[in-house]
Protein backbone atom coordinates (compact mmCIF):
# COMPACT_ATOMS: atom_id res chain seq x y z
CA UNK A 1 0.00 0.00 0.00
CA UNK A 2 0.94 3.41 -0.65
CA UNK A 3 -0.01 6.52 0.87
CA UNK A 4 0.18 9.65 -0.83
CA UNK A 5 2.62 12.30 0.33
CA UNK A 6 1.88 13.82 3.55
CA UNK A 7 2.78 13.43 7.12
CA UNK A 8 1.40 12.55 10.52
CA UNK A 9 2.10 16.20 12.34
CA UNK A 10 0.68 14.71 15.57
CA UNK A 11 3.27 13.52 18.37
CA UNK A 12 0.33 11.02 19.82
CA UNK A 13 -0.19 9.71 16.62
CA UNK A 14 3.57 8.83 15.74
CA UNK A 15 3.84 7.11 19.10
CA UNK A 16 0.62 4.85 18.51
CA UNK A 17 2.12 3.79 14.73
CA UNK A 18 5.07 2.87 16.08
CA UNK A 19 4.09 0.51 19.02
CA UNK A 20 1.67 -0.86 15.91
CA UNK A 21 -1.91 0.04 18.00
CA UNK A 22 -3.12 2.64 14.48
CA UNK A 23 -2.21 0.86 11.86
CA UNK A 24 -5.02 -1.89 11.53
CA UNK A 25 -7.37 1.27 12.40
CA UNK A 26 -5.56 3.47 9.98
CA UNK A 27 -5.63 1.07 6.93
CA UNK A 28 -9.14 -0.09 7.45
CA UNK A 29 -10.25 3.90 6.80
CA UNK A 30 -7.78 4.12 3.91
CA UNK A 31 -9.49 1.15 2.63
CA UNK A 32 -13.00 2.60 3.03
CA UNK A 33 -12.08 5.99 1.68
CA UNK A 34 -13.31 7.68 4.08
CA UNK A 35 -10.38 10.26 3.79
CA UNK A 36 -10.64 11.41 0.03
CA UNK A 37 -7.81 13.44 0.33
CA UNK A 38 -5.51 10.34 0.62
CA UNK A 39 -5.38 7.60 -1.89
CA UNK A 40 -4.12 4.33 -2.32
CA UNK A 41 -2.59 2.28 -5.39
CA UNK A 42 -3.38 -1.10 -5.15
CA UNK A 43 -0.99 -4.09 -6.64
CA UNK A 44 -1.61 -4.69 -9.92
CA UNK A 45 -2.52 -8.82 -10.77
CA UNK A 46 0.49 -10.35 -13.12
CA UNK A 47 -0.46 -11.22 -16.44
CA UNK A 48 -1.45 -14.47 -17.33
CA UNK A 49 0.87 -15.35 -20.33
CA UNK A 50 -0.28 -18.68 -21.89
CA UNK A 51 2.36 -20.97 -23.63
CA UNK A 52 1.47 -23.95 -25.10
CA UNK A 53 4.15 -26.76 -24.61
CA UNK A 54 4.44 -30.48 -24.95
CA UNK A 55 2.92 -33.55 -23.11
CA UNK A 56 6.33 -35.49 -22.97
CA UNK A 57 7.60 -35.15 -18.91
CA UNK A 58 11.17 -34.22 -19.89
CA UNK A 59 11.00 -31.68 -22.35
CA UNK A 60 8.13 -30.44 -20.37
CA UNK A 61 10.20 -30.08 -16.87
CA UNK A 62 12.59 -28.12 -19.18
CA UNK A 63 9.90 -25.22 -20.42
CA UNK A 64 8.88 -25.23 -16.75
CA UNK A 65 12.40 -24.19 -15.47
CA UNK A 66 12.26 -21.60 -18.24
CA UNK A 67 9.14 -20.40 -17.87
CA UNK A 68 10.31 -19.97 -13.76
CA UNK A 69 13.30 -18.04 -14.82
CA UNK A 70 11.39 -15.56 -16.76
CA UNK A 71 8.51 -15.00 -14.20
CA UNK A 72 12.12 -14.08 -12.00
CA UNK A 73 13.13 -11.52 -14.36
CA UNK A 74 9.67 -10.17 -14.87
CA UNK A 75 7.46 -10.59 -11.99
CA UNK A 76 4.32 -8.89 -13.08
CA UNK A 77 4.20 -11.85 -15.66
CA UNK A 78 2.98 -15.28 -14.73
CA UNK A 79 3.67 -18.18 -17.76
CA UNK A 80 0.50 -20.79 -17.52
CA UNK A 81 2.16 -23.48 -19.55
CA UNK A 82 -0.69 -25.79 -21.53
CA UNK A 83 0.63 -29.40 -22.77
CA UNK A 84 -0.49 -30.29 -26.01
CA UNK A 85 -0.35 -33.63 -27.77
CA UNK A 86 -1.77 -32.75 -31.36
CA UNK A 87 -0.07 -29.39 -31.76
CA UNK A 88 -1.64 -29.03 -35.01
CA UNK A 89 -5.38 -29.83 -34.01
CA UNK A 90 -5.58 -28.41 -30.56
CA UNK A 91 -4.12 -25.19 -31.20
CA UNK A 92 -6.60 -24.55 -34.15
CA UNK A 93 -9.28 -25.51 -32.13
CA UNK A 94 -8.56 -23.30 -29.04
CA UNK A 95 -8.08 -20.45 -31.76
CA UNK A 96 -11.34 -21.33 -33.41
CA UNK A 97 -13.15 -21.44 -30.20
CA UNK A 98 -11.62 -17.99 -29.61
CA UNK A 99 -9.70 -18.74 -26.16
CA UNK A 100 -5.86 -18.32 -27.78
CA UNK A 101 -3.29 -19.43 -26.38
CA UNK A 102 -0.79 -16.18 -26.42
CA UNK A 103 2.51 -18.17 -27.40
CA UNK A 104 1.98 -20.88 -30.54
CA UNK A 105 4.18 -23.97 -30.61
CA UNK A 106 5.34 -24.47 -34.06
CA UNK A 107 7.00 -26.91 -36.35
CA UNK A 108 8.06 -26.98 -40.24
CA UNK A 109 5.10 -29.31 -40.76
CA UNK A 110 1.76 -26.33 -39.57
CA UNK A 111 4.15 -23.73 -39.36
CA UNK A 112 2.94 -21.68 -42.89
CA UNK A 113 -0.81 -22.56 -42.60
CA UNK A 114 -0.93 -21.39 -39.21
CA UNK A 115 1.06 -17.95 -41.37
CA UNK A 116 -1.76 -18.47 -44.54
CA UNK A 117 -4.47 -18.52 -42.17
CA UNK A 118 -3.15 -15.63 -40.06
CA UNK A 119 -3.00 -17.18 -36.91
CA UNK A 120 0.32 -15.72 -36.35
CA UNK A 121 1.08 -12.05 -35.47
CA UNK A 122 4.01 -10.61 -38.18
CA UNK A 123 6.77 -9.71 -35.64
CA UNK A 124 8.53 -7.98 -37.92
CA UNK A 125 7.58 -4.28 -36.62
CA UNK A 126 8.96 -5.47 -33.01
CA UNK A 127 12.03 -6.44 -34.32
CA UNK A 128 12.74 -3.29 -35.79
CA UNK A 129 11.42 -1.34 -33.18
CA UNK A 130 13.59 -3.20 -30.52
CA UNK A 131 16.47 -3.15 -32.99
CA UNK A 132 16.88 -6.94 -32.56
CA UNK A 133 19.81 -8.62 -34.40
CA UNK A 134 18.22 -11.57 -36.17
CA UNK A 135 22.01 -11.63 -37.81
CA UNK A 136 22.68 -13.66 -34.39
CA UNK A 137 20.73 -16.60 -35.41
CA UNK A 138 20.86 -19.00 -38.07
CA UNK A 139 20.09 -17.06 -41.43
CA UNK A 140 18.35 -20.83 -43.20
CA UNK A 141 16.19 -21.11 -40.11
CA UNK A 142 15.04 -17.46 -40.22
CA UNK A 143 14.58 -17.71 -43.95
CA UNK A 144 12.09 -20.85 -42.98
CA UNK A 145 9.80 -18.44 -40.25
CA UNK A 146 9.56 -16.11 -42.82
CA UNK A 147 6.39 -15.87 -45.19
CA UNK A 148 6.78 -12.98 -48.00
CA UNK A 149 9.60 -11.10 -46.19
CA UNK A 150 7.78 -11.04 -42.78
CA UNK A 151 8.86 -12.88 -39.88
CA UNK A 152 6.19 -14.80 -37.93
CA UNK A 153 8.33 -16.40 -35.48
CA UNK A 154 11.35 -16.93 -33.37
CA UNK A 155 13.47 -19.54 -33.42
CA UNK A 156 14.05 -21.89 -29.86
CA UNK A 157 15.88 -24.71 -31.42
CA UNK A 158 17.07 -26.59 -34.85
CA UNK A 159 18.54 -29.69 -36.05
CA UNK A 160 20.00 -31.02 -38.81
CA UNK A 161 19.87 -34.89 -39.86
CA UNK A 162 23.17 -36.70 -39.35
CA UNK A 163 24.19 -40.26 -39.62
CA UNK A 164 24.46 -41.78 -36.24
CA UNK A 165 26.69 -45.27 -36.09
CA UNK A 166 28.44 -47.42 -34.10
CA UNK A 167 31.79 -47.22 -33.95
CA UNK A 168 32.52 -50.43 -32.34
CA UNK A 169 30.63 -52.39 -35.06
CA UNK A 170 32.46 -50.61 -37.46
CA UNK A 171 36.29 -51.74 -35.56
CA UNK A 172 35.10 -55.14 -35.53
CA UNK A 173 35.33 -55.28 -39.62
CA UNK A 174 38.46 -53.10 -39.97
CA UNK A 175 37.04 -50.22 -41.45
CA UNK A 176 37.62 -46.62 -40.41
CA UNK A 177 35.15 -44.19 -38.98
CA UNK A 178 33.30 -42.25 -40.88
CA UNK A 179 34.40 -38.31 -42.02
CA UNK A 180 32.95 -35.49 -39.65
CA UNK A 181 32.94 -32.75 -42.70
CA UNK A 182 30.09 -31.93 -44.58
CA UNK A 183 31.00 -32.26 -48.63
CA UNK A 184 33.60 -34.85 -48.37
CA UNK A 185 33.83 -36.94 -51.55
CA UNK A 186 35.21 -39.75 -49.61
CA UNK A 187 31.60 -40.43 -47.80
CA UNK A 188 29.38 -40.85 -50.94
CA UNK A 189 26.72 -43.57 -51.89
CA UNK A 190 29.17 -45.74 -53.10
CA UNK A 191 31.07 -45.79 -50.15
CA UNK A 192 27.90 -46.31 -48.35
CA UNK A 193 26.80 -49.31 -49.69
CA UNK A 194 30.78 -50.86 -49.72
CA UNK A 195 30.27 -50.29 -46.23
CA UNK A 196 26.90 -52.07 -45.56
CA UNK A 197 28.34 -55.01 -47.49
CA UNK A 198 30.79 -55.23 -44.69
CA UNK A 199 28.48 -54.00 -41.87
CA UNK A 200 25.46 -56.23 -42.84
CA UNK A 201 26.06 -60.05 -41.21
CA UNK A 202 25.19 -63.43 -39.54
CA UNK A 203 26.67 -62.23 -35.80
CA UNK A 204 25.26 -65.15 -33.93
CA UNK A 205 26.37 -67.83 -36.87
CA UNK A 206 22.77 -69.47 -38.06
CA UNK A 207 22.79 -68.19 -41.38
CA UNK A 208 20.88 -65.72 -40.87
CA UNK A 209 21.37 -61.88 -40.99
CA UNK A 210 20.99 -60.57 -37.56
CA UNK A 211 22.66 -56.94 -37.96
CA UNK A 212 22.18 -54.80 -40.89
CA UNK A 213 23.76 -51.69 -42.05
CA UNK A 214 21.86 -48.89 -42.12
CA UNK A 215 17.87 -48.45 -40.33
CA UNK A 216 15.55 -46.39 -42.37
CA UNK A 217 12.70 -44.94 -40.93
CA UNK A 218 11.43 -43.69 -44.48
CA UNK A 219 8.08 -42.88 -43.01
CA UNK A 220 9.36 -39.49 -42.01
CA UNK A 221 9.24 -38.21 -45.29
CA UNK A 222 10.77 -35.22 -44.71
CA UNK A 223 13.59 -36.13 -42.78
CA UNK A 224 15.02 -38.59 -43.59
CA UNK A 225 13.94 -40.10 -47.39
CA UNK A 226 13.84 -36.27 -49.13
CA UNK A 227 17.43 -35.66 -48.00
CA UNK A 228 18.59 -38.38 -50.12
CA UNK A 229 16.13 -36.79 -53.35
CA UNK A 230 17.86 -33.49 -52.54
CA UNK A 231 21.63 -35.10 -52.42
CA UNK A 232 20.72 -36.84 -56.13
CA UNK A 233 19.51 -32.91 -56.96
CA UNK A 234 16.06 -34.08 -56.96
CA UNK A 235 12.67 -31.92 -55.61
CA UNK A 236 9.33 -32.44 -54.20
CA UNK A 237 7.13 -30.39 -55.79
CA UNK A 238 7.20 -26.49 -56.90
CA UNK A 239 5.49 -24.61 -54.48
CA UNK A 240 5.07 -21.47 -57.07
CA UNK A 241 3.68 -23.59 -60.41
CA UNK A 242 1.95 -26.73 -58.27
CA UNK A 243 4.00 -29.06 -60.16
CA UNK A 244 4.59 -32.40 -58.73
CA UNK A 245 8.49 -32.98 -59.03
CA UNK A 246 9.20 -36.76 -57.45
CA UNK A 247 8.81 -38.29 -60.40
CA UNK A 248 11.28 -35.94 -62.50
CA UNK A 249 14.42 -38.07 -62.96
CA UNK A 250 17.21 -36.96 -60.43
CA UNK A 251 14.11 -37.75 -57.89
CA UNK A 252 13.20 -41.22 -58.62
CA UNK A 253 16.71 -42.38 -59.44
CA UNK A 254 17.26 -41.25 -54.97
CA UNK A 255 13.95 -42.86 -54.41
CA UNK A 256 14.82 -45.94 -56.25
CA UNK A 257 18.06 -46.26 -54.88
CA UNK A 258 16.77 -46.56 -51.38
CA UNK A 259 14.96 -49.18 -52.28
CA UNK A 260 17.80 -51.01 -54.05
CA UNK A 261 19.23 -50.59 -50.46
CA UNK A 262 16.66 -52.79 -49.39
CA UNK A 263 15.36 -55.16 -51.52
CA UNK A 264 18.90 -55.90 -54.27
CA UNK A 265 21.60 -55.06 -52.14
CA UNK A 266 19.76 -56.03 -48.72
CA UNK A 267 22.04 -53.91 -46.58
CA UNK A 268 19.08 -51.68 -44.99
CA UNK A 269 16.05 -52.27 -42.70
CA UNK A 270 13.06 -50.28 -43.62
CA UNK A 271 10.22 -48.75 -43.91
CA UNK A 272 10.20 -48.60 -40.16
CA UNK A 273 13.51 -49.24 -38.21
CA UNK A 274 14.22 -46.61 -35.19
CA UNK A 275 15.95 -45.87 -32.69
CA UNK A 276 15.73 -49.42 -30.52
CA UNK A 277 17.11 -51.01 -33.37
CA UNK A 278 20.15 -48.98 -33.62
CA UNK A 279 20.46 -49.56 -29.69
CA UNK A 280 19.77 -52.95 -29.65
CA UNK A 281 23.12 -53.77 -32.41
CA UNK A 282 20.63 -54.64 -35.11
CA UNK A 283 21.55 -51.68 -37.38
CA UNK A 284 24.73 -50.25 -37.31
CA UNK A 285 23.92 -46.94 -38.97
CA UNK A 286 21.04 -44.51 -38.60
CA UNK A 287 19.90 -40.96 -40.03
CA UNK A 288 18.67 -39.21 -36.81
CA UNK A 289 18.56 -35.73 -35.44
CA UNK A 290 20.41 -34.52 -32.79
CA UNK A 291 17.63 -36.11 -30.12
CA UNK A 292 20.28 -38.47 -28.29
CA UNK A 293 18.98 -38.94 -25.02
CA UNK A 294 17.57 -42.70 -26.05
CA UNK A 295 21.44 -43.81 -26.78
CA UNK A 296 23.16 -42.19 -23.60
CA UNK A 297 22.56 -45.93 -22.35
CA UNK A 298 24.65 -48.09 -25.09
CA UNK A 299 26.93 -50.76 -24.08
CA UNK A 300 28.75 -49.43 -27.31
CA UNK A 301 30.98 -46.77 -28.66
CA UNK A 302 28.89 -44.43 -30.53
CA UNK A 303 29.09 -41.20 -33.21
CA UNK A 304 27.44 -38.64 -35.82
CA UNK A 305 28.72 -38.37 -39.18
CA UNK A 306 27.14 -36.29 -41.76
CA UNK A 307 24.83 -38.13 -44.26
CA UNK A 308 27.20 -39.49 -47.59
CA UNK A 309 26.59 -37.48 -50.33
CA UNK A 310 26.07 -38.02 -54.24
CA UNK A 311 26.05 -35.47 -56.70
CA UNK A 312 25.68 -32.89 -53.85
CA UNK A 313 25.83 -32.87 -49.90
CA UNK A 314 22.60 -32.40 -48.59
CA UNK A 315 20.16 -32.74 -45.25
CA UNK A 316 17.16 -31.36 -43.79
CA UNK A 317 16.88 -29.01 -40.97
CA UNK A 318 13.99 -30.15 -37.99
CA UNK A 319 13.29 -27.14 -35.90
CA UNK A 320 10.79 -25.69 -33.12
CA UNK A 321 9.93 -21.97 -32.97
CA UNK A 322 7.28 -19.93 -31.27
CA UNK A 323 5.31 -17.45 -32.30
CA UNK A 324 2.50 -15.23 -30.76
CA UNK A 325 -1.19 -15.80 -31.50
CA UNK A 326 -2.63 -12.76 -33.85
CA UNK A 327 -5.49 -12.75 -31.27
CA UNK A 328 -3.58 -12.74 -27.94
CA UNK A 329 -4.55 -9.97 -25.73
CA UNK A 330 -0.40 -9.75 -23.70
CA UNK A 331 1.22 -9.54 -27.41
CA UNK A 332 3.71 -7.08 -25.64
CA UNK A 333 4.39 -9.75 -23.03
CA UNK A 334 4.38 -12.44 -25.65
CA UNK A 335 7.13 -10.76 -27.45
CA UNK A 336 9.24 -10.45 -24.34
CA UNK A 337 8.79 -14.03 -23.62
CA UNK A 338 10.07 -14.92 -27.49
CA UNK A 339 13.18 -12.26 -26.93
CA UNK A 340 14.10 -14.28 -23.85
CA UNK A 341 14.29 -17.60 -25.78
CA UNK A 342 16.71 -16.68 -27.75
CA UNK A 343 19.03 -15.30 -24.94
CA UNK A 344 22.07 -17.65 -24.63
CA UNK A 345 21.09 -18.49 -20.74
CA UNK A 346 18.07 -20.32 -22.11
CA UNK A 347 19.83 -21.73 -25.20
CA UNK A 348 22.00 -23.22 -23.16
CA UNK A 349 20.48 -24.46 -20.54
CA UNK A 350 17.94 -25.74 -23.21
CA UNK A 351 20.17 -27.25 -25.51
CA UNK A 352 22.36 -29.13 -22.51
CA UNK A 353 18.67 -30.04 -21.11
CA UNK A 354 17.63 -31.15 -24.27
CA UNK A 355 18.88 -32.68 -27.07
CA UNK A 356 18.30 -30.08 -29.94
CA UNK A 357 20.94 -27.50 -31.17
CA UNK A 358 21.11 -24.13 -29.63
CA UNK A 359 19.42 -21.62 -32.17
CA UNK A 360 22.60 -19.21 -31.67
CA UNK A 361 25.56 -20.17 -34.11
CA UNK A 362 27.80 -18.54 -31.55
CA UNK A 363 27.30 -21.07 -28.95
CA UNK A 364 28.99 -23.92 -31.32
CA UNK A 365 31.88 -23.52 -29.79
CA UNK A 366 30.95 -23.46 -26.41
CA UNK A 367 33.02 -25.63 -24.36
CA UNK A 368 29.96 -27.84 -22.36
CA UNK A 369 28.84 -28.86 -25.83
CA UNK A 370 32.51 -29.57 -27.94
CA UNK A 371 32.70 -31.74 -25.18
CA UNK A 372 29.22 -33.31 -24.87
CA UNK A 373 29.42 -36.66 -25.22
CA UNK A 374 29.63 -38.49 -27.66
CA UNK A 375 32.79 -35.95 -27.79
CA UNK A 376 32.45 -34.11 -31.45
CA UNK A 377 29.16 -34.78 -32.40
CA UNK A 378 27.83 -31.43 -32.02
CA UNK A 379 30.03 -29.74 -34.56
CA UNK A 380 28.73 -32.55 -37.04
CA UNK A 381 25.05 -31.77 -36.58
CA UNK A 382 25.80 -27.92 -36.54
CA UNK A 383 28.02 -27.69 -39.50
CA UNK A 384 24.58 -29.45 -41.56
CA UNK A 385 22.66 -26.53 -40.99
CA UNK A 386 25.02 -25.26 -44.10
CA UNK A 387 23.42 -28.22 -46.44
CA UNK A 388 20.10 -28.45 -45.19
CA UNK A 389 17.51 -27.58 -47.80
CA UNK A 390 14.25 -26.05 -47.40
CA UNK A 391 10.89 -28.29 -47.72
CA UNK A 392 8.31 -26.91 -49.60
CA UNK A 393 5.09 -27.51 -47.24
CA UNK A 394 1.60 -27.56 -48.42
CA UNK A 395 -1.48 -26.49 -46.30
CA UNK A 396 -2.80 -29.54 -46.43
CA UNK A 397 0.12 -31.46 -46.41
CA UNK A 398 -1.23 -34.38 -44.21
CA UNK A 399 -2.70 -35.17 -47.33
CA UNK A 400 -0.35 -34.63 -49.66
CA UNK A 401 2.57 -36.57 -47.76
CA UNK A 402 -0.33 -39.07 -47.53
CA UNK A 403 -0.69 -39.86 -51.21
CA UNK A 404 3.65 -39.72 -51.52
CA UNK A 405 3.81 -42.22 -48.52
CA UNK A 406 1.36 -44.83 -50.09
CA UNK A 407 2.55 -44.59 -53.57
CA UNK A 408 6.44 -45.45 -51.98
CA UNK A 409 5.32 -48.22 -49.56
CA UNK A 410 4.99 -50.96 -52.30
CA UNK A 411 8.34 -49.27 -53.47
CA UNK A 412 10.32 -50.10 -50.25
CA UNK A 413 8.71 -53.52 -50.08
CA UNK A 414 9.98 -54.25 -53.94
CA UNK A 415 6.61 -54.80 -55.23
CA UNK A 416 6.83 -51.51 -57.43
CA UNK A 417 9.19 -48.98 -59.19
CA UNK A 418 9.78 -45.93 -58.08
CA UNK A 419 9.29 -44.21 -61.25
CA UNK A 420 5.66 -46.23 -61.82
CA UNK A 421 4.55 -45.32 -58.21
CA UNK A 422 5.42 -41.59 -58.30
CA UNK A 423 3.90 -41.24 -62.01
CA UNK A 424 0.23 -42.58 -60.50
CA UNK A 425 0.10 -40.04 -58.22
CA UNK A 426 1.60 -36.75 -60.28
CA UNK A 427 -2.03 -35.54 -61.12
CA UNK A 428 -3.42 -36.07 -57.78
CA UNK A 429 -0.92 -34.63 -55.84
CA UNK A 430 -0.85 -31.65 -58.40
CA UNK A 431 -4.34 -31.15 -57.67
CA UNK A 432 -3.84 -31.26 -53.83
CA UNK A 433 -1.24 -28.45 -54.49
CA UNK A 434 -3.63 -26.34 -56.10
CA UNK A 435 -6.18 -26.91 -53.32
CA UNK A 436 -3.74 -25.52 -50.69
CA UNK A 437 -3.52 -22.31 -51.52
CA UNK A 438 -7.25 -22.19 -50.52
CA UNK A 439 -5.48 -23.08 -46.62
CA UNK A 440 -5.64 -25.62 -44.24
CA UNK A 441 -9.69 -26.47 -43.27
CA UNK A 442 -9.54 -25.82 -39.69
CA UNK A 443 -11.37 -28.15 -37.48
CA UNK A 444 -14.54 -26.58 -36.76
CA UNK A 445 -15.20 -26.34 -40.88
CA UNK A 446 -16.05 -28.94 -43.14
Amino acid sequence: MHVSRGRFRHGWAKCLIRRGFLVPWVLSILATGMFPGIRTVAAAEPVVLRVVSVTDPGENEIRQEIARMFEKLHPDIKVQLLPVSDRVTEQLVRIAGGDPPDVLYLNPFFFRSFVRQSILLDLTPYVRRDGLDTSKLYSSFVQQLQDDGKLYAMPFEVTSIAMLYNQSAFDEVGLPLLPTKWNDDRWNWKALVEYGRKLTRDRNGDNKIDQWAIGLVLGALDQITYPFVFQNGGKIFDDKTNRFLLNSKESVEALQWIADLINKEKIARAPIWGGDAFLNEQVTMFPFGRWLKQFQSAKFAWNAAPLPKQRQAATMLVWLAYGIAASSPHKEQAWEFLKFLISPEVQVLNTLRGQALSALPELEQHVLFQNAPPRGHYQVFADGIAFAQPVPYADNDAAVSGEIWNALYPVWLGRRSAQEAMDSIASKVESLLTESKKGMVSPTKK
